[in-house]
């Protein structure tokens, strides 16, 4: 069983895949601070050195800039590989627009004319510039071998989705009678751009025979696309090493190492779909690694050697405490999608086929994310990186060449058992092409006026992002559960709005007995996990003024290319022990400045 379990976690690590990942709404990377290549290139001459007698040590302050590419594993991950493949962009048309794509997405979700078309493009870019301080100290003064390392980089990230959305047709078609307030009604928006970034739409107030209603209208709050880069600036992780060279000799060493950090980046909340990240996510961090060296060549006065460097790590991130954004199970981009309140009184007397409703619409409409937003425990069981270096030294000059692998096993995603969410106190449920207000029928006898508006209970639970179910000609044929509606103290037929082409006006329009209202359960962490895996080459020429005797002033230029490695995976199959792997590939570029003490 040992042997069993052993396997199962080299191949989580190793197994790769030319799948696309599902779409994820939370885009986790590795941290900027955990970069072994970053921290021991132009170093070697100045650690684990042999027969020390007092205290010695290196400090170094590298500036470094990243840039992220290939963004289409960026887009993968965020949308799935329909859009990735689809030149990276999503299509947006209205419910009156004839012979919409399958794939389209419903521009009436985000308050845009029912016959709006455009296409929406993304190019996303994650890039770094940081300064990263790290402090080496032996203290073989103590204990034999014994050293102790400390660092963290200061970091400034822009994340930038390049948002560009093409108008195929701006639209003029309002909203009939019904579909949001009692009366026709105009779209908010103009371009689907200011849905996305979080405008707030106007609250809906009209009149209709003689009954004042308000419908209000709330903006998208949370998993936003910014249409200009989003920055942070903060320390990353604050790391530390505590190691011990067991082993060592003239020309090589054998070591083992603890490794902690401490989370003092910034703590992801799930406002932006593509939200800048400085740190591991705000993670405790526990591990142990090896390090190990050996001069496999040198010349007679070792003024020249090449040398073999080995760097290992495994680190446990534990639970932090994470604000993310969830579609719904199985819905993707459901997030986008709009929900309807609901309240538990009912006013007008609202049946559906003699039967009071559990819950009536409570004039209050907003998207999804906005309910979704959910305080979290996120934890990584493994999280490791390793490196392989080859250095040749001759006299002062130093060259590093080297490879370098990482990878972090699948998040394990919980809901906090305080996180007083908002599905948990109130009733929602999904609004879909649902009629939300019916009328008092022309030939009903009635103590209200003709008209009159009556909240109805509809909603549409399988309603998806490309559409609801009513589709252009039919009204609340296809919510769930329907049943005819009346209302009025006389239980009169409530008629469809007649704000729309049918054969007959006064047809009765259905209501959902029951409504399906979203809950807690409707929203699986499982979606948003994500694993990681990266290989990196880099090289670095070094160079130490050795004339200097107790401070040694060096000065080297390197930099990397790192690749991402995807995949597709399924979290909900128990079998496979598998999730989608995201990471950034990026190049990087980078000046080290040091001083070696004795």
């Amino acid at each position: 069983m040992k042997h069993i379990k052993f396997l199962s976690i080299i191949t989580m690590f190793t197994s790769l895949s030319t799948l696309a990942a599902p779409p994820i709404p939370q885009y986790s990377i590795r941290s900027q601070s955990f970069n072994t290549a970053r921290h021991v290139v132009g170093t070697l001459n100045d650690i684990h050195k042999f027969d020390q007698e007092k205290v010695y040590g290196l400090l170094t302050i590298t500036p470094e800039y990243s840039r992220s590419f290939n963004p289409k594993n960026i887009v993968e991950c965020l949308f799935g590989s329909t859009i990735a493949n689809n030149c990276s962009t999503v299509a947006i048309s209205g419910s009156q627009v004839t012979n919409r794509g399958a794939n389209d997405w419903l521009a009436d979700y985000f308050y845009l004319p029912t016959d709006f078309q455009s296409t929406v493009k993304f190019k996303p870019v994650i890039d770094h510039f940081l300064v990263d301080l790290n402090w080496y100290i032996g203290l073989d003064e103590w204990v034999y071998g014994l050293y102790f390392v400390i660092y963290t980089p200061l970091t400034h990230t822009r994340w930038d989705l390049h948002l560009d959305e093409t108008i195929g047709e701006y639209g003029t078609a309002q909203y009939p009678a019904g579909y949001f307030g009692p009366a026709t009604t105009a779209a908010n928006f103009s371009t689907f751009t200011q849905y996305a970034s979080g405008t707030q739409p106007t609250v809906i107030r009209q009149t209709v025979a003689g009954r004042n209603v308000t419908v209000a209208l709330q903006g998208l709050n949370h998993a936003k696309m910014s249409c200009n880069h989003r920055v942070t600036t903060r320390f990353a992780d604050l790391r530390a090493e505590l190691g011990w060279d067991i082993l060592q000799e003239d020309d090589w060493h054998f070591g083992l190492k603890a490794d902690v950090a401490a989370p003092i980046g910034t703590r992801p909340n799930g406002d932006y779909l593509f939200e800048p990240i400085a740190g591991n996510g705000h993670h405790w961090e526990f591990g142990a690694g090896i390090t190990a060296h050996v001069d496999f060549w040198q010349s007679e006065d070792r003024n020249t050697r090449a040398t073999f460097y080995f760097d290992g790590i495994v680190t446990h991130m534990f639970g932090g405490r994470q604000r993310r954004t969830f579609d719904l199970t199985n819905r993707p981009f459901s997030r986008y999608m709009l929900a309807i309140r609901l309240k538990d009184t009912i006013d007008d007397n609202l049946q559906g086929n003699g039967i009071t409703p559990s819950a009536q619409f409570d004039n209050e409409i907003a998207p999804v994310a906005n309910l979704t937003n959910i305080n979290v425990s996120v934890s990584i069981p493994v999280q490791t990186d390793i490196l392989a270096m080859f250095n040749l030294t001759v006299h002062g000059w130093s060259w590093d060449i080297g490879y370098e692998f990482w990878a972090r096993s699948c998040e394990d995603i919980t809901l906090k058992c305080n996180f007083g969410n908002i599905l948990q106190t109130q009733s929602w449920a999904l609004k879909g092409d649902a009629r939300m207000f019916g009328f008092i029928a022309a030939n009903a006898v009635s103590v209200l006026p003709v008209n009159t508006p009556i909240a109805l209970s509809a909603t549409q639970s399988q309603a998806t992002i490309h559409a609801g179910l009513n589709g252009v000609n039919t009204v609340n044929a296809n919510i769930d559960n329907p049943q005819l509606a009346t209302g009025d103290t006389n239980n009169v037929q409530l008629k469809n709005n007649v704000g729309i082409l049918i054969a007959t006006p006064n047809t009765q329009i259905n209501t959902s007995i029951e409504p399906v209202l979203l809950t807690i359960n409707d929203v699986n962490p499982c979606d948003s996990r994500t694993s990681g895996m990266t290989s990196k080459v880099f090289s670095h020429l070094h160079y130490s003024w050795l004339h200097r005797t107790d401070w040694v002033p060096s000065l080297g230029i390197g930099g990397q290319a790192e690749f991402s490695h995807q995949n597709s995976g399924d979290c909900n199959d128990s079998t496979k022990n598998e999730c989608p792997r995201c990471a950034v590939s990026n190049w990087a570029l980078w000046v080290k400045f040091g001083i070696a003490f004795e």
